[in-house]
């Protein structure tokens, strides 16, 4: 693990989690200020938001790759970089147009009588594939504390705008959704002035062979099914939740589910560093293990920390954070933090073998996850924990087949390794 990732993580893991420290201030200030029924539309809706937009998961895998790639091109990756943009704004619209026609179909899935949210919620997918588009080129750019420095500022200028709209002028869980929408915004514009600058283009005569075009849509594959299956284990809860259930139920459960990912989201912030670092490792024929030994290590040591705290003061965190309205969480809370930690393992491992093109684990997580589906359509939910034993057993799945098809497939170099550390 080299000297200048582990000093970018360290700062990564204080701007990117004081970040995340202000994404949970607006979420207990919301949960104060709302009504437990409105708490629970407003995190349905933004939880839905997450999942239709999925594929926004693959541009900063795309970008980031070639980027590197072809960092020492820098003509050849503007044009390239270029053409993407254009790629991803058209397929923005469309994504808009779709959006629009089934805007009934999404209330009725939410069972939300208004559809003002479900706008609003459409134009803040547009807004965040945009913004996503720009915060990769960053990423690919290997400027890993600019990166999370903005996401910092995204962050807390959204929660300005709740105290401001939400606090101060009383509005609901619709001014909430807006705070998101005008923080992005501000911040797109931002990050649209840092990569304008390194991504002009000054000759347009590069020809850019048809087959990178062939091998970005080959990587696109996986890259999108990989984060499919994450986002839709991770933030289909919330959802099905207020799919199954009432407002008020919703709003309980919504509140276990934010409590419960802190776990989660602390580790992961490295994943924006992790991932463009093991495609630059390999690109210098480096090995990589020493950063997936770091990332699993930390990973491990904060979930697991996290649970433990989790189990022995669920009751004062969710009246800490939350308030005694929301007492009820503690059925879900442990469950949830357990779920999530696994998530978090299963999130670095998916990260890696995206980065090192080994795709062999979408074999057996597709499968896992269509068996999952099964026990959605055909179980019988009688409260949240149902949805969430689901989702529970489906994610130690995800994780015992990958971790077991990793050690079957590679057990010959494991072996070898093996014997040479213990007879050497």
């Amino acid at each position: 693990m080299t000297f200048n990732f582990a000093k970018s993580s360290f700062w990564i893991l204080i701007i990117a989690n004081s970040a995340n420290v202000a994404q949970y201030l607006s979420q207990l200030v919301l949960g104060r200020y709302l009504t437990v029924a409105d708490y629970g539309i407003f995190n349905a809706v933004n939880s839905l938001g997450l999942l239709v937009g999925g594929f926004i998961a693959a541009i900063p895998y795309i970008v980031s790759k070639y980027m590197i790639f072809y960092q020492d091109n820098h003509e050849f990756r503007n044009n390239l970089l270029n053409k993407i943009i254009v790629f991803v704004y058209v397929s923005n619209f469309i994504l808009l147009a779709i959006l629009f026609l089934f805007v009934n179909e999404i209330g009725l899935f939410l069972k939300i009588e208004s559809l003002t949210p479900i706008y609003i919620f459409i134009v803040l997918i547009f807004l965040h594939v945009i913004y996503k588009l720009y915060d990769s080129i960053l990423q690919g750019l290997r400027m890993y504390v600019t990166h999370s420095v903005q996401g910092a500022i995204l962050v807390f200028v959204r929660l300005l705008f709740i105290v401001l709209l939400v606090v101060y002028l009383s509005h609901s869980y619709n001014a909430a959704l807006l705070s998101q929408v005008f923080a992005t915004v501000i911040v797109l514009g931002l990050i649209y002035h840092i990569s304008r600058k390194t991504i002009r283009v000054t000759n347009k005569n590069i020809n850019i062979p048809r087959t990178i075009y062939k091998d970005m849509f080959r990587y696109s594959i996986p890259v999108m099914l990989t984060w499919g299956i994450l986002i839709l284990i991770s933030n289909m809860d919330i959802p099905l939740v207020k799919h199954y259930f009432d407002e008020y139920q919703a709003g309980i459960y919504s509140s276990a589910s934010i409590i419960g990912k802190i776990g989660y989201f602390l580790p992961t912030v490295l994943l924006h560093a992790f991932f463009p670092e093991v495609i630059n490792n390999d690109k210098l024929g480096k090995s990589s293990i020493p950063l997936l030994a770091f990332m699993l290590g930390i990973t491990l040591l904060i979930c697991a920390s996290y649970v433990l705290v989790v189990f022995f003061f669920k009751e004062a965190l969710i009246t800490l954070l939350f308030g005694e309205k929301y007492l009820l969480a503690g059925e879900y809370l442990t469950r949830i933090t357990i779920f999530m930690s696994i998530v978090g393992v299963i999130t670095v491992l998916f990260n890696f073998f995206l980065a090192k093109e080994i795709y062999y684990y979408l074999y057996a997580s597709t499968i896992v996850m269509f068996l999952g589906c099964l026990a959605f359509v055909f179980g019988e939910m009688n409260s949240p924990n149902d949805i969430l034993s689901i989702l529970l057993y489906t994610s130690t799945a995800l994780l015992v087949t990958t971790v077991l098809h990793t050690f079957y497939r590679y057990r010959e170099h494991l072996y070898g390794w093996f014997y040479k550390e213990r007879y050497s």
